[in-house]
C-alpha cells in the first residue's frame, strides 16, 4: 500500500503470540537512503536493508522484487532461535523425526492419549496432518526400520501405529499384557522397552509379539539409548549398564555409575543428563568402546552457565550437544562443545524457549523440541548462506 505505521512495545517470549495495539497507517516521511524506492522505515518493516538497494543480491532492487511478487529476502539465512511453533492440542511427551523421499520430512509426536503426525517439509511452517487417539499416557516412541510403523510405549503397554499414510495413522496392535513401559529404542525390527528393572524385547516384524525378557536387577531403568547393536540402560540410582543386542539374545555386559538422567549415544560415547533437582544439572560422558569396561570420561560440569536439570539431550555429528532443561533459571536449550568428550563444561550459548522442554530431536541442523503442548522448530546453528559447496575427500589405507 505504500503506507507505514510506527509503534513500540516488548514482544512475548519466543513461541508465544504477541498482541499488537491498533496502528495508524500513513504515507512515510522518512528518507530512502539506498534509492530502491522503499523509505527507510518501510525497509525496517519488511526486513530489507536501508543502505543496500538489492538486499539479497539477486539483481532485482527490493521494491521491484515486491512489485513482482518476489521475496526481496529470498536466500537470506534464518536467524538462530525459535523459527516456528505448532500447537499440537495436547501435552507433548516424545518426538521422533523421519526422512521421506524427495526431501520431505515428517515428525511423530506422542501426546497425552494421542499420536500426532506433522509435516516438516517446510520447517518454518510445520503442519499437523494426522492424528490418532491412544490409550494411556505415553512414555516414548520410536520408528521401525522401514518407517511404516511407530511404536509407542505407554503406562498401559505397547501400541503399534501404521503410518504408511501419514494423514491417516491407524492402530495395528495394542499389547496391554506387558503393563507399563518406559522409553524405548528400536534396532532393526526389534523394539526394546524397560519395565521396572527388566528390558522387554518386541518383534515388530511379527506384529509386536513379546520375544524376550532380560531382568537386569537393581533399580528401575530410567532411560535407554542405542548405537548400532549395543544398548545402554540408565537406572534411577545412576547404575549404567551396557547391553549387547548383536546375538539371538540380549546380553548384559559391563557396568559403571553416572548421575541418572536421559541418554544419547553416538561415536562410542554415551551422554547422560543429570536430571537431579538437587544439583546444577549438566551431563556426563561415558566411553563405551569396550562394552565390558565402560569408562566415565567426565562427570557433569556447570560450564559457563548452569543447566537445571537436563531433561533431554541430543548430539549432532560435529561435536555439538544440545541439552534441554532450565538454563540460568529460564527454560531453554544449552549448547555445549563436545568435540572433546572428556570436558562436559564447554558451554557455548543458550536459546530461550517459551516452556520447559520434555524431549528433542536433531535433524538438518535444526532442533525439534517439545514444550508443553507445542512443537518448536529451533535453529541451533547459523544457516550456510555463503553459496560455497563443501569439499569432500575420501582416503583408504588399502592400496588400489
Amino acid at each position: 500500500s505504500g503506507l507505514v505505521a510506527h509503534g513500540g512495545g516488548i514482544a512475548s517470549p519466543a513461541g508465544i503470540a504477541t498482541k499488537v495495539n491498533p496502528l495508524l497507517f500513513v504515507a512515510s516521511t522518512m528518507p530512502d537512503r539506498d534509492g530502491d524506492g522503499l523509505p527507510d522505515d518501510a525497509e525496517l518493516a519488511v526486513g530489507t536493508s536501508a543502505v543496500k538497494a538489492d538486499t539479497n543480491g539477486d539483481g532485482i532492487d527490493d521494491l521491484a522484487a515486491i512489485n513482482l511478487g518476489l521475496d526481496p529476502l529470498a536466500g537470506v539465512a534464518f536467524p538462530t532461535g525459535v523459527l516456528a511453533s505448532l500447537d499440537l492440542g495436547g501435552t507433548a511427551r516424545a518426538v521422533a523425526i523421519a526422512a521421506a523421499p524427495a526431501g520431505a520430512r515428517t515428525g511423530f509426536v506422542a501426546l497425552d492419549n494421542a499420536l500426532a503426525v506433522v509435516d516438516l517439509t517446510r520447517f518454518d511452517r510445520p503442519r499437523l496432518v494426522g492424528r490418532v487417539d491412544l490409550a494411556g499416557q505415553p512414555s516414548g516412541l520410536a520408528l521401525s526400520a522401514d518407517g511404516a510403523t511407530v511404536a509407542v510405549t505407554t503406562q498401559a503397554g505397547l501400541i503399534l501405529v501404521n503410518v504408511t499414510d501419514p494423514s491417516r495413522p491407524t492402530i495395528s496392535r495394542v499389547n496391554t499384557a506387558v503393563g507399563a513401559l518406559g522409553r524405548l529404542v528400536v534396532a532393526d525390527d526389534l523394539a526394546y522397552a524397560p519395565s521396572g528393572s527388566r528390558i522387554l524385547v518386541f518383534d515388530l516384524a511379527a506384529g509386536g509379539d513379546l520375544r524376550e525378557t532380560l531382568d537386569l536387577g537393581g533399580a528401575p531403568v530410567l532411560d535407554l539409548a542405542r548405537e548400532g547393536r549395543r544398548l545402554f540402560a540408565i537406572h534411577t540410582d545412576g547404575s549404567f549398564q551396557v547391553l549387547d543386542a548383536s546375538g539371538p539374545l540380549l546380553v548384559a555386559r559391563g557396568a559403571t555409575n553416572v548421575a541418572a538422567g536421559r541418554a544419547f549415544a553416538g561415536g562410542g560415547v554415551v551422554y547422560v543428563t543429570n536430571s537431579s533437582r538437587l544439583s546444577f544439572g549438566g551431563f556426563s560422558t561415558v566411553d563405551v568402546n569396550d562394552p565390558d569396561l565402560p569408562v566415565v570420561l567426565s562427570p557433569p560440569r556447570a560450564g559457563g552457565r548452569q543447566t537445571l536439570p537436563g531433561d533431554a539431550i541430543a548430539v549432532n555429528g560435529n561435536g555439538l550437544a544440545v541439552v534441554g532443561g532450565v538454563v540460568g533459571m529460564v527454560p531453554g536449550l544449552a549448547l555445549f562443545n563436545v568435540s572433546d568428550p572428556t570436558d562436559t563444561g564447554a558451554y557455548l550459548t543458550q536459546i530461550n524457549l517459551p516452556g520447559g522442554p520434555t524431549d528433542l530431536s536433531l535433524a538438518d541442523g535444526l532442533a525439534f523440541v517439545l514444550a508443553g503442548d507445542r512443537l518448536l522448530v529451533v535453529s541451533i546453528l547459523p544457516f550456510d548462506d555463503r553459496g560455497a559447496p563443501p569439499t569432500v575427500s575420501i582416503s583408504s589405507p588399502l592400496a588400489d
